[in-house]
């Protein structure tokens, strides 16, 4: 495997780890809002309109969170994610240390 392909390969990989902690650290504190957002809302449509602004998040960070079961969603630190978001960046830094769009 070439050097770059590999590259490319772990700075996908990071990237999508950073997108999904700073979703999950979006919401893990204000989670029953969150869910109450589910709860009213009638279609996965209209919880995609409600959450993307009110928890600054993009589509793809919306559609991943609804994808979490509520249990998984309950289960979750925010210490613990927050540590795991921050080892996360150091490493998306060395892989990709040119990238601006951290």
């Amino acid at each position: 495997m070439k050097t770059n392909d590999l590259r490319k390969r772990k700075t996908s990989y990071y990237r999508w780890e950073k997108l999904r902690l700073e979703a999950l650290l979006a919401v893990v504190q204000r989670k029953y809002e969150f869910i109450e957002i589910i709860r009213r809302s009638k279609n996965e449509k209209d919880v995609i309109e409600s959450v993307v602004p009110r928890f600054n998040i993009s589509l793809r960070q919306a559609h991943y969170l609804l994808g979490l079961e509520f249990r998984q969603l309950g289960a979750l630190k925010y210490e613990e994610l927050q540590k795991e978001y921050e080892e996360v960046l150091r490493y998306y830094q060395i892989v990709a240390p040119n990238n601006k769009k951290l």
